[in-house]
């Protein structure tokens, strides 16, 4: 037998009405204007579990257990210790005679009774609790002494609840000190000259191509044939030696002959050479390519531009025949310099901007032509030419002195980067700048019918009804009209009114109304901020204020679309921000993931808490 059964062995229970055994009483009427007016130190208790606010007048003192009369939280219990004013929308709950009931085990019962109280609200129009129907609940009442066993069972849990609510809440405000803190333009600033001192980024990592990329073998094919199955309209591109090519179709190559991972294509023999595709082809099976293992760690398209780069050295080591030739072995071990991937991609896009430029010379005279042609050269040059110190490198992988060898510093390199980027048009940031909020997003005004969106793939969104943005079904959309899409790192701030304020960074497809902003990163950005570092700036207090000015003095408080777009923020190098993320992950995780920190512990204990409510209270009748 468990000791709860051992508890209520042979216990007596009475049952009677909750109206004869306790004084069911109205609050007082009470205003958020008279609160804001009134300023004080005592709690006011009406409708919901938390106070409305706090006044410098109470009319209750040492009676704590009320029931809310109306709205949204109709039939919760509250429990007040010590002096506070009770509003009119909570019923006190004050029991007759202390020599039959304890106050903590009504308190506990009240709350094991919930749907049975619920049972007796009206939910027609606004939710409704009558004192006469609630007087007329039937309730068990064991011994004093059963009692105040149960009460220091059910206490130990409760306790255990509000010792680590009381952690979350201090953890919160942890979090959301060092959210402030590490968001400050001081750190910021401080975290960047930092980064661009660390030795261990002064000079980069140089690794072999073979344990950056997989290898892909081609297929056996004649000139003969890709000649003859060319067809203009086939999707799978074939790639022979030089500038031949060959559009086959699916069948014709195998599907499990198919590449379609963007590549670097390697031309061995004949007319030594490399070539970028990123889309579905394949090559003969004399020549290899190469995709990137982990593109979070290489772009295929950065490694291309480096080999093409020093296309002289995998020339001058061919073997010599009657065509020149080169082995697997030469670009397999062959090492290139291996900077962050934000830089790779920026890297890329400028030479990608160069590229583009030179073959739009439409217009120009040859003099300008020759410039551009100049300017690419130089920084592509400067861009792909890094220092390899290692003694250990093999001497097939080894650089030759065609190659301009230079020792670099982060911050060099960044300069050089830079300007490339400004002659270019493409924005780069290797310093802390500010922007406006307009520079960086627009906010979307794409719409969609509701009944277009599936609802197994979308998120509805909708923070008039769920006082917050969150994820939420179909029910929570009108059921018919348009609503603002949003998508995958999309931005989202219940902002038109500010004190249901909430950010989200949304991970899928959806449809929000009109009462969220969606903040949509532009596309010359996307390269430059991350989307989490945007939602934590916009989740600061500081972002909050700013929002909260721009609304005062509205009858319905409004935030200013307009006003808000000229929001400054503060952007570091993509770097910084992934570290300053990295920080607040972990903090956001252990304040708010219910799977794991404190959120998780506190359900697990509320959890016990209901079971052993539920089985000590569970008297029959």
């Amino acid at each position: 037998m468990s000791k709860i059964d051992e508890l209520l062995k042979n216990e007596k229970v009475e049952w009677k009405k909750l109206g004869e055994v306790c004084e069911i009483k109205t609050g007082q009427a009470i205003s958020k204007t008279k609160i804001e007016k009134n300023k004080g130190i005592y709690p006011v208790i009406n409708s919901g579990k938390d106070p409305l606010g706090y006044i410098n007048i109470w009319n209750t003192e040492d009676d704590p257990i009320g029931i809310t009369s109306r709205g949204a939280g109709v039939g919760s219990i509250t429990y007040q210790l010590g002096k506070y004013y009770r509003g009119n929308l909570n019923y006190s709950v004050t029991i007759k005679g202390k020599e039959i009931l304890r106050v903590r085990f009504l308190y506990h019962l009240l709350n094991n009774l919930q749907t049975d109280i619920h049972k007796l609200c009206s939910f027609n129009g606004i939710p409704a609790l009558n004192a006469s129907e609630l007087k007329t609940l039937k309730i068990p009442i064991p011994s004093l002494e059963i009692q105040e066993k149960i009460v220091k069972t059910l206490d130990k849990f409760t306790n255990y609840v509000t010792e680590l609510q009381a952690e979350l809440q201090a953890r919160n405000k942890q979090y959301e000190y060092y959210r402030d803190t590490l968001l400050s333009e001081k750190y910021l600033t401080k975290l960047t000259n930092e980064f661009c001192q660390i030795e261990d980024l002064k000079s980069f990592d140089f690794v072999k191509i073979s344990e950056l990329c997989l290898r892909q073998r081609g297929i056996k094919i004649t000139a003969e044939q890709m000649k003859s199955l060319d067809k203009e309209n086939s999707s799978v591109k074939v790639f022979a030696g030089g500038n031949t090519t060959a559009n086959l179709s699916t069948e014709e190559v195998g599907i499990e002959n198919i590449i379609n991972k963007p590549s670097v294509i390697v031309k061995s023999r004949g007319n030594i050479d490399f070539e970028y595709y990123d889309r579905d082809f394949t090559h003969k099976n004399e020549m290899w390519s190469y995709s990137s293992l982990d593109e979070e760690k290489l772009n295929i398209k950065f490694l291309y531009y480096i080999l093409k780069n020093n296309l002289k050295y995998f020339k001058d080591n061919a073997i010599s025949g009657k065509l020149p030739q080169i082995a697997t072995g030469l670009t397999d071990n062959y090492k290139v310099p291996l900077p962050s991937i934000h830089v790779q991609n920026k890297v890329v896009e400028v030479l990608d901007k160069f590229q583009e430029l030179l073959s739009d010379s439409q217009g120009l005279l040859p003099e300008e032509i020759e410039e551009r042609q100049k300017q690419y050269e130089y920084y592509r040059e400067k861009l792909l030419t890094f220092e390899d110190k290692s003694d250990s490198t093999p001497h097939a992988a080894r650089r030759t002195p065609h190659a301009a060898r230079r020792k670099i510093t982060l911050r060099s390199y960044f300069a050089t980067l830079k300007q490339a980027c400004d002659i270019v048009g493409i924005r780069f940031i290797y310093n802390v700048s500010d922007f406006l909020l307009k520079d960086i997003t627009n906010y979307s005004n794409e719409k969609i019918n509701v009944n277009d969106l599936n609802n197994s793939n979308y998120v509805g969104v909708d923070n008039l009804l769920k006082d917050k943005c969150g994820k939420v079904d179909s029910s929570y959309l009108p059921p018919e009209g348009k609503v603002n899409i949003f998508r995958e790192n999309d931005v989202l701030l219940g902002n038109i009114r500010p004190y249901l304020r909430k950010i989200w960074l949304s991970d899928r497809f959806g449809g929000a109304n009109g009462d969220v902003l969606i903040f949509v990163i532009k596309d010359d950005w996307k390269n430059n901020i991350l989307p989490k570092y945007l939602y934590q700036v916009l989740s600061s207090e500081k972002f909050f204020d700013y929002n909260i000015n721009f609304s005062k003095g509205a009858k319905m408080p409004r935030g200013d679309k307009k006003k808000i777009m000229e929001y400054k923020i503060l952007v570091p190098p993509m770097e910084v921000q992934e570290k300053v993320v990295s920080i607040l992950d972990k903090f956001d995780r252990l304040v708010n993931d219910i799977k794991e920190g404190l959120p998780k512990e506190i359900e697990l204990r509320q959890k016990q808490y209901e079971y052993y409510r539920e089985r000590l209270l569970n008297f029959p009748k």
